[in-house]
């Protein structure tokens, strides 16, 4: 028998005006009603098993077999046990819901049988790897320093460059910031920019340009900071030094310098770098120190350095691209022979025993040119090294090295 008809696909209904039969008063299904709703209950149930049996979703539907639907707290508060049993288990949503499943979705049962479970052994086996990834998987801890020479001795579009700066600073939000030649006009657009996220450590001010240190306010508390002149210097320099406390059991010494200037005074910014050697020698080995800032050192002036100190520029492998932190082939501030290129800005650090600190970035920052004066943030372009921080440290044994 044939059947002419007409579907309303919105409704999803036959239109009995176009049966070609004849009316009945009782209800009846017609052949081809008949198979339209087998075909959309093949496709239903096709669905259905698809999703059931995928790993991520069987949890959400697996029951116990003596549990009964009356016993099922609403979707908002099952969702709340499940983040809650996660939080205290440090585990995933998909063990939560295996263990609250299994107890009727009592919390506190829940939670006691999952540490009464040695390595969680009534987990099935793909669950229970997931829950090993979650626990094997650590948040890297990462650690940054950014010096940079901010040229404040030149005035020319000095609110416009130390702003550039500071756009450039908030992008990456080092850890710790070294500035050197800091002055009043440029000093204040810092604090302003930067005082929200970072703590400034203030200078005595005793000069009218000045070193500055500013550190993260997220994991780094500042215990003690204060300024040593140098020995021997005829432009008042000196080495700003602060204790740092970092992530909570890090102990970190940043030493910001800006050391003699000029090619004549080669020995006198030798000896103030041996001060700053002499320094870190000095600071017990549970400490990480860090010296950065301006050395205004030429390539043939620093033959070698301390054992125990490396230059983190080369620790990151000497990035070519990184090497010349004073240009004047390609920085537009400088007015003077594209020959005399050097890498004036350097961080240097002395390792703690054991090491807390891996470099894995190096790299320059203030390269963009400002559109609207036409110059760069400054003379100089500012260093960046980012470095990881070494978890599960074992205290090393003083005996072995013996």
């Amino acid at each position: 028998m044939t059947f002419s008809t007409t579907i309303d696909w919105n409704s999803f209904k036959l239109s009995p005006s176009s049966l070609a039969m004849p009316r009945c008063p009782t209800l009846y299904i017609t052949e081809l009603h008949f198979q339209f709703c087998i075909i959309l209950s093949c496709f239903y149930l096709i669905e259905c098993e698809t999703y059931f049996w995928k790993e991520e979703n069987f949890c959400i539907f697996r029951m116990s077999s003596s549990e009964d639907d009356n016993d099922i707290p609403d979707d908002d508060v099952c969702l709340l046990r499940t983040d809650l049993f996660g939080t205290v288990t440090g585990t995933n949503a998909a063990c939560g819901q295996f263990y609250l499943q299994d107890c009727k979705w009592d919390l506190t049962v829940a939670i006691n049988r999952y540490f009464d479970q040695p390595d969680n052994a009534r987990l099935p086996p793909w669950i229970r790897r997931m829950v090993s990834q979650d626990k094997d998987t650590v948040k890297t801890m990462h650690f940054s320093i950014l010096s940079w020479n901010l040229d404040g001795l030149d005035n020319r579009n000095i609110v416009s460059r130390v702003n550039a700066a500071c756009d450039e600073i908030l992008e990456l939000e080092p850890s710790v910031l070294f500035f050197q030649e800091v002055v009043p006009e440029n000093f204040e657009v810092l604090k302003r920019r930067l005082g929200e996220k970072y703590q400034v450590l203030e200078n005595n001010d005793r000069y009218y340009y000045h070193t500055s240190i500013f550190i993260h306010r997220t994991n780094l508390e500042c215990t003690e900071h204060h300024v040593v002149d140098f020995a021997r210097t005829s432009m008042n320099r000196n080495m700003f030094i602060a204790l740092i406390e970092f992530d909570g059991d890090v102990q970190l010494c940043l030493v910001n310098s800006h050391l003699e200037s000029g090619r004549k005074e080669s020995r006198i910014r030798k000896s103030q770098l041996e001060e700053i050697w002499s320094l870190m020698a000095a600071s017990p080995d549970d400490v990480t120190v860090f010296f950065g800032g301006d050395t205004n050192l030429g390539f043939g002036e620093l033959k070698a350095v301390p054992a125990n100190v490396t230059d983190l520029f080369q620790d990151c492998g000497s990035p070519v691209d990184a090497c010349l932190t004073w240009d004047p082939a390609t920085n537009a501030n400088l007015n003077i022979p594209k020959r005399c290129r050097q890498r004036f800005d350097r961080i240097f650090v002395k390792a703690s025993k054991p090491a807390r600190f891996k470099p894995i970035e190096f790299s320059l920052v203030g390269k963009k040119l400002i559109r609207s004066s036409l110059c760069h943030p400054s003379d100089h372009y500012g260093i960046y090294c980012k470095m990881e921080k070494i978890e599960n440290i074992e205290p090393v044994d003083n005996n072995e090295e013996k």
